[in-house]
């Protein structure tokens, strides 16, 4: 179990691309650019001030900087995720779903 954020999202971005597209970095994507292209536009993020805005216009879609609450389906900024820390798809939960999910337990 550990806490998530859009802020880590962002911090790892470029390197979550880097390895999704080491196979074929000259890839042309649906954006016009390359994913070379792309990647080079994320490293050169300030990731300590960039926003999901910043990320899914360089990227061209909203996945990569994305966290949905597996209860509520709302998105989030931050999240915990109960599989291991380094499962990417292991399910978030919100602070208000898990607020509710203890007073059950109570």
């Amino acid at each position: 179990m550990n806490v998530v954020s859009i802020r880590e999202q962002i911090r790892s971005v470029a390197s979550r691309w880097a390895a999704v597209y080491a196979h074929d970095p000259t890839l042309l994507l649906r954006t016009g650019r390359t994913a070379d292209q792309v990647l080079a536009r994320l490293k050169a993020l300030d990731t300590d001030v960039a926003t999901r805005d910043d990320v899914v216009e360089i990227v061209g879609n909203e996945t990569w900087v994305s966290m949905v609450c597996a209860e509520c389906c709302e998105q989030v900024d931050s999240a915990v995720s109960l599989g291991s820390s380094s499962d990417d798809s292991s399910p978030v939960y919100c602070r208000r779903c898990l607020q509710r999910a203890v007073s059950i337990c109570s």
